[in-house]
């Protein structure tokens, strides 16, 4: 999307606003594979996150990253390590324990060998 900005427009301007202005990387990297299958709204955040983390338990946190009006330019930056770096505490939520968020996960499988077995 930086493409689409007026050439005079620098990096330090942009402030991350959501998915609505900016769809993950991974979506065009998709894309420009020649895969356009449609990403289900709910299920960017899972994609997106290097670790897979359940997408219902990472929308909670991202809802709760609104709230608090962006306090990263980047929502894993600031779920995972770089509040931690300025001396601030992960983020916990109440009805998500961080212990739930990391440990509940999803595998995705790569090999064609093994989703020919399930695409029947």
């Amino acid at each position: 999307f930086m493409h689409k900005l007026p050439e005079d427009f620098t990096k330090q301007e942009y402030v991350y606003k959501g998915i609505c202005a900016n769809p993950p990387e991974i979506t065009f990297r998709g894309i420009s594979r020649g895969n356009y299958a449609q990403l289900h709204r709910k299920a960017w955040l899972e994609v997106s996150d290097k670790y897979h983390r359940y997408g219902k338990n990472l929308r909670l946190y991202y809802k709760f990253w609104e709230r608090l009006g962006f306090p990263t330019n980047q929502f894993f930056d600031w779920l995972d390590s770089k509040g931690e770096a300025a001396g601030q505490p992960l983020p916990e939520l109440k009805e998500c324990p961080r212990s739930r968020l990391d440990s509940d996960t999803v595998l995705y499988i790569t090999n064609p060998d093994v989703t020919d077995t399930y695409a029947r």
